[in-house]
């Protein structure tokens, strides 16, 4: 069976390189993009399992990326999991309004814990 792909967009490059290690240490093939006209770019060429997504990326926010990835028949279905340090309702909210299949908080949810609920929402 081939590996889940999973795009990952975070534009600080240390966290950006924890994440790739932590989801290919479990088996994912990872690409990485660091801005929202690079993660569209992406994944409307590319196909993805599921798409990692930050809020605050240059470019153009994760809220726009997300409204973008819907608007494409190629990516409209793509699960997207929102993993930021945006801790407020009002976020979540236009999020699920999205349609996101998930809304972490990076300083309340370890790694290890980010593959767990990525494993469970594309296995």
């Amino acid at each position: 069976m081939d590996p889940k792909k999973i795009l990952l967009v975070e534009d600080d490059d240390i966290i950006r390189q924890v994440y790739q290690h932590f989801l290919e240490k479990s088996g994912f093939l990872v690409y990485t993009a660091s801005s929202g006209p690079d993660a569209v770019s992406y994944a409307e060429n590319e196909g993805f399992d599921i798409i990692i997504l930050d809020i605050i990326i240059p470019g153009f926010d994760g809220f726009h990326v997300i409204e973008r990835l819907r608007e494409n028949e190629k990516t409209a279905k793509t699960p997207v999991m929102v993993l930021t340090n945006l801790d407020d309702d009002k976020y979540v909210k236009r999020a699920t309004k999205l349609g996101v299949a998930e809304y972490l908080i990076k300083a309340n949810t370890t790694p290890q814990q980010t593959v767990d609920h990525i494993k469970s929402l594309i296995s």
